[in-house]
């Protein structure tokens, strides 16, 4: 198990608490639901673990990675987990191995002239 812990923005009593995964108390109250995804969004870069934003429902509707610029797109848990700088070279080369052994291996290749710009942009090139 992970030694850090997700961070999670939840709803509260007159505001939004910032809470650490599997925490019975808040990090932080705020009066705000943007002053308190500011503040997970510390924790999270200095942990380097991921933000979960809930509604006032208490429904998720929102994860990210505070560190990354765009959320990954991958869905695929053993890629996402190479993103996580804190995997040792030989893990990240093992996990990428049984992610890249998932995908077929006959897959067409596309030849050179199937990627020109006249073929991507037609008469607006």
């Amino acid at each position: 198990m992970s030694k850090n812990k997700n961070i999670h923005v939840v709803p509260r009593k007159g505001g939004w608490a910032v809470m650490k995964e599997g925490s019975a108390r808040a990090s932080g109250l705020h009066q705000t639901k943007a002053q308190a995804t500011a503040a997970a969004k510390k924790i999270a870069r200095r942990d380097v673990v991921e933000i979960v934003i809930h509604s006032r429902s208490g429904r998720l509707i929102n994860s990210k990675m505070a560190n990354a610029p765009l959320p990954p797109r991958d869905s695929n848990a053993s890629l996402n987990s190479l993103m996580k700088p804190t995997l040792a070279p030989s893990d990240k080369a093992r996990l990428w191995r049984e992610w890249a052994a998932s995908h077929p291996r006959n897959s067409r290749v596309m030849d050179d002239s199937a990627i020109n710009r006249e073929t991507i942009y037609g008469e607006r090139g």
